[in-house]
């Protein structure tokens, strides 16, 4: 996730960090760890832009473009996957992933 599109967005919506912790009923230290590490739920992206009252789908535009992100059909199988996982297994996944982009 883009942290620095979603402080733009707090930002122009005069939001801090700690207001939106505590519409989504959690710590803002919490929050903060999981945004910075990336570790933010298919869920949890849709209920903030939601509590932001943003456009998921122009969220997701790539602003040097201006064009919605293409994805392949080996994407699409990831992501189609990914989103029968549960919160837990989704978390897990992303630090996974993580983990194997530094070796």
């Amino acid at each position: 996730m883009d942290w620095e599109k979603l402080k733009n967005l707090l930002k122009n919506r005069k939001m801090t960090q700690r207001q939106l912790a505590e519409r989504l009923g959690v710590n803002e230290k919490t929050l903060n760890r999981r945004l910075q590490d990336d570790l933010i739920t298919v869920t949890e992206l849709l209920e903030i832009l939601k509590i932001l009252d943003y456009p998921v789908g122009r969220f997701l535009v790539d602003y040097d473009s201006d064009k919605l992100v293409e994805v392949d059909a080996r994407e699409k199988e990831l992501l189609r996957l990914f989103r029968e996982f549960s919160e837990e297994q989704q978390v897990t996944v992303l630090r996974i992933v993580k983990e194997l982009k530094s070796f």
